[in-house]
């Protein structure tokens, strides 16, 4: 009995309110009617209070429109304030002469209730007051009060939530860009080997598409009696934290070529990978090896010719030795028997000089 009385001094005061503004009394009064058809429970709060409670409250741009000429039959306080109209300014206005859609918009809006009654999240352009152009999330149906056909939208601004996917958009683009640009391999591995993630170059010098990597591990890159170390090495990478090593990569095409790679432990896509890149060293390796074996060969020349030097100065001694013992058994008794002769002065000087030589 109390809930009824506070009921009716409530009605009465919303009575009194009302009959202040006859516009917002009717509008009021066909959206009550059409809630009455509806029905609600015993003790529910008059169908107006709740219709002007949700208006004041919602987060949300909430715009009735009738549907004949497009005329805003009632508009949310949310809606007039992120628009930039007062109320005074929205109400009895078309959505035309405030300029609120784009035209293209409006069409296809128009065309979906047409067909559906009704769409739901599509993203929309508006234009404020003051001309700024924004994005929305709008769900919007026909609805019949009274005997008037009318359009509820509901809009949601979701400007910078678009602002955040382009920026996200741009940064995937240009982390894109730089991994593309990458020289050697770039790859994203799992802890099961998978790829996940590879760049462009990894498909041109391996020989192989999209489609076939999706289905790969990198244990398939290596020949099969190479296969066990190579897995001793990625899983380093997961214990350690990081790793580098060099490895055969097995082409497509069945060439092989020698690859340094290097790679790190990071969260991607909230699992433990392995990111790291690889460059081709084929050449270099095959560089270095000649020039080992060079160093080789040239140490191996050295060696040789060190021992014919040593065996040249050994023949070389034995045959200083043989000529000094020759000259010692014939030359120097020669030359003496020749100074016991008589010689002059001029002769027994030569002979001095052959004997100290």
């Amino acid at each position: 009995m109390k809930n009824e009385k506070a009921i009716e001094m409530e009605n009465v005061r919303l009575d009194e309110i009302l009959l202040e503004n006859k516009t917002l009394k009717n509008r009021v009064q066909e959206l009550e009617n059409a809630l009455d058809k509806i029905g609600a429970a015993p003790g529910f709060p008059p169908s107006e209070l709740v219709y002007s409670t949700l208006l004041r409250l919602s987060p949300a741009g909430i715009c009735i429109t009738k549907i004949e000429d497009g005329t805003i039959f009632d508009a949310s306080d949310f809606f007039c304030q992120f628009a930039g109209f007062t109320r005074e300014e929205v109400i009895g206005k078309t959505t035309v002469e405030l300029g609120l859609w784009l035209d293209q918009d409006r069409l296809k809006v128009q065309t979906l209730l047409l067909k559906e009654g009704k769409y739901q999240n599509l993203e929309m352009k508006h234009r404020k007051k003051d001309g700024t152009v924004f994005t929305s999330l709008d769900s919007g149906e026909l609805i019949t009060i009274g005997n008037q056909d009318y359009i509820v939208v509901v809009a949601i601004e979701i400007n910078a939530l678009k602002e955040t996917e382009d920026s996200l958009v741009r940064e995937r683009d240009l982390n894109d860009a730089i991994i593309d640009s990458l020289p050697g391999l770039f790859f994203v591995v799992d802890e099961a080997f998978r790829l996940l993630r590879w760049n462009k170059n990894f498909m041109s010098i391996t020989g192989y598409s999209e489609e076939e990597l999706r289905q790969m591990t990198v244990l398939d890159l290596h020949r099969t009696s190479e296969r066990s170390i190579v897995s001793e090495e990625v899983q380093k990478i997961f214990r350690f934290g990081e790793h580098a090593a060099e490895a055969d990569v097995l082409l497509k095409d069945g060439t092989v070529k020698t690859f340094f790679f290097s790679a790190k432990r990071l969260m991607y896509q909230n699992s433990p990978c392995a990111v790291g890149s690889g460059f081709d060293i084929t050449v270099r390796k095959r560089a270095l090896e000649e020039l080992s074996r060079s160093a080789t060969d040239l140490e191996e020349a050295n060696t040789a010719l060190r021992v014919f030097m040593k065996n040249q100065a050994g023949d070389q001694q034995a045959l200083q030795e043989k000529l000094q013992a020759n000259i010692n058994d014939l030359v120097i008794p020669y030359l003496k028997k020749i100074g016991q002769g008589n010689l002059d002065d001029w002769h027994k000087k030569y002979l001095h000089i052959l004997e100290s030589n």
